[in-house]
């Protein structure tokens, strides 16, 4: 990504373009922070997706914190607020020095995500009604 105010290159989440006041400097900073924050969303929508749709199964270890922000293509830092509140929603657990896994248990948290896939998802309510009509027929 290629900053448009200055040679950061997205290099640097505050920078300083050259010559800049302080008050375009705060409005630059606001810009990159917002883009760091949507991409952590993006993130955050994944993983639960993911989750949701049994590629990472209850109980499963997520892949390591390097591995797995290759496979989003974002930095670490990105990837560990994303890990952090999908544990704040109470979807992963993390141990220390063991890593992160999916709950074993999703209960009322699953309830969310799930409405949220719903929503978004033409293929996941067509699944949904074939197994609804699958288990009453």
């Amino acid at each position: 990504m290629s900053c448009a105010r200055c040679s950061c290159r997205g290099q640097l989440l505050f920078c300083r373009p050259a010559g800049a006041d302080e008050r375009s400097r705060t409005a630059h900073q606001l810009k990159r922070s917002a883009v760091a924050d949507d991409l952590r969303h993006d993130i955050v929508e994944q993983l639960e997706r993911m989750i949701l749709e049994g590629t990472l199964r209850a109980g499963e270890r997520l892949p390591a914190e390097r591995a797995l922000a290759e496979q989003f293509g974002v930095s670490r830092p990105s990837l560990r607020e994303a890990i952090q509140k999908l544990t704040a929603k109470g979807l992963l657990i993390s141990r220390q020095g063991g890593g992160n896994y999916v709950v074993e248990s999703l209960g009322s948290t699953f309830s969310d995500p799930l409405l949220h896939l719903l929503e978004s998802s033409a293929d996941a309510q067509r699944d949904l009604l074939e197994f609804r009509h699958t288990l009453e027929a």
